[in-house]
C-alpha cells in the first residue's frame, strides 16, 4: 500500500470535521503539535486523522480492495492479513485499531486479521512513547472483549460496529526488553522475532511463541 500523508494540518483537520460521512467527534477539544517533521510527532490524534483524510482513507481502501481482487484470482476465499507497527508513536498509536476495522469494512469482513506490535523497552526517555502504549493496549484489551467500535466512516449517519467485530483474531506484542534485569535486544534481534512470528502464523502454529 502506499504511504499516507497530510501537507496542512489545519486544512486536513477542517475537511475531516466536515465530512458528513465520518463520525468526527473524537476530534472535539484535541490539540495538535505545531510543527512535526517525522510521523505524527507521537501525536495519536494527529496519526489518526492521516488515515481519516479523505483522500487517504479512499486510496487505502482501494488499495484493500484491489488487492483481495489479485488474491481472488487464486481461489483465496479468506485471506490472512497482518498489521505490523508500533504502539509508542503517534502513527501507530493512533491508527492501529482503525485500520484493522476499515479492513473489515472494506472487505465485507472475509479476512482473518492478526496484530503484530511493538511496545518500547524499558528505560527510554520520552514519557509519551509509553503513555502512548499503556493507551493502545487497554483500548486493544476493550475491544478484543467484543465492545462495539464506535467510529464509522463510510455510513450517514454514522455507526458502530456489532460486538462480534473485535479488531483482530490474534495479536502479538514484541518488545527488545521484557525485564529490568536483561539488556535489551538489538532491533535486528527484534527483526527476527517478528519474523518468526510470521513464519509460524504461516505454517499454522498459532499456539507457538
Amino acid at each position: 500500500l502506499s504511504s499516507l500523508a497530510i501537507e496542512n494540518i489545519s486544512a486536513s483537520r477542517k475537511a475531516v470535521e466536515a465530512d458528513i460521512s465520518a463520525t468526527t467527534q473524537w476530534l472535539s477539544g484535541q490539540t495538535f503539535p505545531d510543527n512535526v517533521f517525522n510521523g505524527a510527532g507521537g501525536s495519536p490524534v494527529l496519526g489518526r486523522m492521516t488515515l481519516w483524510d479523505r483522500a487517504n482513507r479512499k486510496d487505502f481502501i482501494l488499495a484493500l480492495q484491489s488487492a483481495q481482487n489479485r488474491l481472488t484470482t487464486h481461489s483465496v476465499e479468506k485471506p490472512l492479513v497482518y498489521v505490523v507497527g508500533s504502539l509508542g508513536g503517534g502513527t501507530g498509536s493512533g491508527i492501529f485499531l482503525d485500520v484493522a476495522y476499515m479492513i473489515r469494512d472494506a472487505l465485507a469482513n472475509q479476512v482473518e486479521l492478526h496484530g503484530l506490535f511493538m511496545v518500547p523497552n524499558l528505560g527510554l526517555t520520552d514519557d509519551v512513547i509509553y503513555s502512548n502504549t499503556v493507551c493502545s493496549l487497554k483500548e486493544l484489551d476493550y475491544y478484543m472483549e467484543n465492545n462495539s467500535f464506535p467510529f464509522k466512516w463510510s455510513a450517514n449517519p454514522p455507526c458502530g460496529y456489532q460486538a462480534e467485530n473485535k479488531p483482530y483474531e490474534l495479536v502479538q506484542i514484541i518488545s527488545a526488553s521484557y525485564d529490568s534485569g536483561l539488556a535489551p535486544v538489538t532491533y535486528s534481534r527484534l527483526h527476527e522475532e517478528a519474523g518468526l512470528f510470521l513464519y509460524l502464523n504461516a505454517l499454522g502454529m498459532y499456539d507457538t511463541r
